[in-house]
């Protein structure tokens, strides 16, 4: 055995011997430790490109102006902006206030509209892709416009409808310099808003599809954009078995509203489907409790919150095979940011910022194993062949994390994030011995982002 060899099994066994110490101190009503989680990489096989992280800037989706916004994002909408650098953004389209009767007048002038518009503007001007959403449907449109939820179109106005559209993304493209690149209706399997079943949506995108063609308008429908993710895969397969929508469908979507509720097999069933039908997978709304906003006392500032939105990401990406998701929301709906501007940073807001360095754009997931289920890891080999991002959630109490299989003269440096304080980097880096192993602490109910870097 080699020294380095000696040196790793020393340092396993007395990480070994230190958690049993804290096991012992803690007593029965503490976590059970996480001990030494052993994680193994394969750092060279790589699979699933990553899109990266977004968030939705739907605050004004059923067109309620706030005349303190400006160019429809509120303090927190800005801060965001500036500070997480979203690759994705998913906005509303207030469908209802562009299109206040049937036939025309197009309400280009009402200021959640003017709002919209100068969202889009300055995600163009930023080069950042965005989804456009539908929540608000016309009353006129509508079989019953007494419903809050689960409203239907009359099948008498789906051109009608599609006309609506098709000329607020022209007079997008005309007035703004605008092209929206996705759109979807929003969860219309629940139809919270406006509820669609397979058929109906496919009847729907396929009129659209022809008179978006005559305006050289060219936005993919995203296939689902599902309430959950148990709900996409049954949603999904109809529009997906149908030829005629080949050519007008985008990535498969959901929201992870269930992540807590549904199996690990739902999840990975997303992930098989996604393989079979060659598509990428967007998490169009990246929460935990799509009741949240309303809970009191508010959540934002509490590190529990941090953990289950972090658990809620490794989820998508770990089991789902998410390629980009979006927070909901990166305005001031479930925010991360809060104070007069914005600028005070909650929790979640600094576990965001470190699982958008791992989730890059242009990154590859690698295969990376862990012996203990509390410990959840994802892997991902940068855009940088020369670097690596490993990310880490340590759901229960103090432990260490053996990794194995890194590469030779490689150091790691590690960035923390737990109840005491958040996204703090180590000062010193670690090293890698001979045999690509490394011994990393991680504290009780805390995230670590290590990053490795070949020399």
């Amino acid at each position: 055995m080699t020294m380095n060899s000696v040196r790793f099994a020393l340092a396993l066994l007395f990480a070994s011997a230190a958690m049993a110490v804290a096991a012992h101190a803690e007593g029965p009503a503490a976590d059970p430790p996480l001990g030494v989680a052993k994680v193994d990489l394969h750092w060279q096989t790589t699979a699933g490109k990553i899109d990266g992280l977004g968030g939705n800037y739907a605050r004004e989706r059923y067109g309620l102006f706030d005349g303190g916004d400006k160019a429809g994002l509120d303090s927190v909408g800005r801060a965001t902006l500036s500070s997480l650098n979203p690759v994705h953004a998913r906005v509303a389209i207030p469908l209802a206030q562009w299109a206040p009767q049937a036939g025309g007048a197009w309400a280009r002038d009402d200021k959640a509209v003017v709002a919209s518009f100068l969202l889009l503007q300055d995600f163009e001007r930023r080069g950042v892709p965005v989804t456009a959403s539908i929540w608000s449907m016309p009353d006129w449109a509508v079989a019953d416009p007494s419903l809050k939820t689960g409203r239907t179109i009359l099948a008498d106005k789906y051109n009608d409808v599609v006309e609506a559209l098709a000329q607020y993304l022209a007079a997008a493209r005309e007035r703004y310099g605008i092209s929206v690149e996705t759109m979807s209706f929003n969860a219309p399997d629940q139809g919270g808003d406006v509820k669609m079943a397979p058929a109906e949506i496919a009847a729907f995108i396929k009129l659209a599809g022809a008179r978006f063609g005559q305006l050289a308008l060219t936005p993919k429908w995203l296939i689902g954009d599902t309430s959950t993710a148990a709900a996409l895969a049954s949603y999904a397969r109809p529009l997906l078995a149908d030829p005629s929508l080949s050519s007008l469908l985008g990535p498969l979507a959901f929201q992870s509203w269930d992540c807590e509720q549904a199996s690990d097999d739902d999840y990975r069933a997303i992930a098989d489907l996604a393989k079979q039908a060659k598509k990428p997978v967007w998490c169009t709304a990246l929460g935990y409790d799509a009741h949240l906003a309303d809970a009191q006392p508010a959540p934002w500032t509490s590190w529990d919150h941090a953990m289950r939105v972090a658990e809620a990401y490794w989820k998508c990406f770990a089991q789902a095979g998410v390629s980009a998701a979006d927070y909901w929301e990166y305005e001031n709906d479930c925010p991360l940011a809060g104070g007069p501007d914005g600028s005070l940073s909650y929790p979640a807001f600094g576990v965001v910022h470190q699982l958008s360095e791992v989730l890059a754009p242009d990154a590859a997931r690698i295969q990376a194993a862990s012996d203990k289920p509390r410990l959840l890891v994802l892997a991902t080999q940068l855009s940088d062949p020369k670097s690596l991002e490993i990310a880490a959630i340590n759901t229960v109490g103090d432990g260490s994390i053996a990794l194995s299989g890194l590469p030779g003269r490689s150091r790691l440096t590690v960035t923390r994030s737990g109840a005491a304080s958040q996204d703090k980097t180590d000062d010193s880096t670690i090293g890698v011995n001979g045999h690509g192993e490394a011994m990393v602490a991680i504290a009780a109910h805390s995230v670590v982002t290590i990053l490795v870097r070949q020399r």
